[in-house]
């Protein structure tokens, strides 16, 4: 796994590995956000029937939705549409739905087309441009990766960096000390999206490392 050195050494620079569950909750987390260490991008190949449920109208319209998002076999048959296959037009539902006034507000997506280069990145896949800067300004001193938020995504380090960022400035250690999975996974996901798989990997972490 291209990730390991950069996760063992990080790990021990920030304290993370100081006790047995600190050390699972983090990877547990990590390893769902990334799905299993795979993934450094954040996907947006969404069926175009599911994209208003999930981020709601306010910042998708039904028409774009049908517009941008993907429509295949599944698509027709849940829906009865007879539209022809489309991929995921991802850059546009990017730029659609971590853009106006809501990216602005809640990512500090202030520029037209922020939503696709500032999109899930690095094996925690936070999002914004705000982030981004954070996180660069944090680990490298400068806002570089406002310029390049490319190696959030290519650069093991970086996308190790990147989640030990979001895992600090989130001050998550105490909750992770604390066993307390349903309240680090709110911290990190903003909700409990893959709450069950959360709480089996950070056994399963417990197990391997104690």
């Amino acid at each position: 796994m291209p990730y390991l050195p950069a996760i063992q050494r990080q790990m021990a620079d920030y304290g993370i590995d100081l006790n047995v569950k600190r050390a699972a909750m983090f990877l547990a987390q990590m390893h769902h956000e990334s799905k299993g260490f795979s993934k450094t991008s954040e996907s947006l190949n969404y069926a175009a029937d599911k994209l208003v449920p999930l981020f709601g109208k306010k910042r998708i319209s039904v028409a774009d939705a049908w517009k941008f998002g993907r429509i295949d076999d599944g698509v027709r048959a849940r829906t009865g549409t007879d539209k022809q296959d489309q991929p995921a037009h991802q850059n546009a539902l990017a730029n659609i739905v971590y853009g106006g006034a809501w990216g602005a507000t809640n990512l500090g997506n202030v520029v037209a087309g922020d939503g696709w280069p500032f999109r899930g990145g690095g094996l925690g896949h936070f999002t914004g441009r705000d982030n981004y800067r954070n996180f660069s300004e944090w680990w490298l001193g400068t806002d570089e990766l406002i310029r390049n938020p490319d190696r959030v995504r290519s650069d093991p380090d970086a996308s190790v960096a990147s989640f030990v960022w979001f895992w600090m400035s989130r001050n998550l250690n105490q909750l992770a000390d604390a066993g307390d999975v349903a309240a680090v996974t709110k911290k990190v996901n903003g909700g409990y999206n893959g709450l069950d798989e959360r709480v089996e990997l950070f056994h399963r972490y417990l197990a391997c490392l104690g």
